[in-house]
């Protein structure tokens, strides 16, 4: 676990729920979007032959935890 006093908290943008998130990221393949208020989905996208973009949707659940799932698109095969 990384202490607080570690983290540069320069670089840190805080996004309300209120506030849309949609933004791409160029040169990095990375994509984030706000779903809901409650949601994002993150992916990582790849232009290697064979791998797959990996996509994950980050939703907090009715008990206040996290739930994360996963899910690759794109060719697996080289």
């Amino acid at each position: 676990m990384t202490d607080d006093m570690d983290i540069n908290t320069d670089h840190i943008t805080d996004h309300p729920p209120d506030v849309d998130i949609d933004q791409f990221v160029e040169d990095c393949n990375f994509r984030i979007e706000r779903m809901s208020d409650e949601s994002v989905w993150i992916c990582a996208y790849t232009d290697e032959p064979g791998e797959p973009d990996h996509h994950y949707d980050i939703a907090v659940t009715d008990e206040g935890g996290l739930k994360i799932t996963h899910r690759e698109e794109g060719s697996t095969n080289g």
